[in-house]
């Protein structure tokens, strides 16, 4: 004769409940990131801060698009912020 393991009762009960407590940590996080985080230049993205506040505050020169970041020039891709829709 077979026996059947029960479905409910204390073990799963435990279980589930060590599952959801596992599970509510990440969510609690991603939250408080969500929440919380700031968007801040890393590396050499600071050296392009003087570029967008020209750009901001609308004193922004060709000169300054044209000028040299790193080993090259560009100038198509420092238009970017520009064009971007407010909001």
């Amino acid at each position: 004769m077979e026996t059947e393991a029960p479905t409910s009762g204390p073990i799963n009960r435990r279980t589930a409940l060590a599952v959801s407590a596992a599970l509510a940590v990440p969510v609690i996080y991603l939250l408080y990131v969500a929440t919380y985080a700031v968007d801040v230049p890393q590396l050499d993205e600071w050296g392009r801060i003087p570029l967008l506040n020209a750009s901001l505050h609308g004193h922004l020169t060709l000169g300054a698009l044209w000028a040299q970041y790193n080993e090259s020039r560009m100038f198509v891709s420092k238009q970017g912020p520009r064009f971007d829709p407010p909001g």
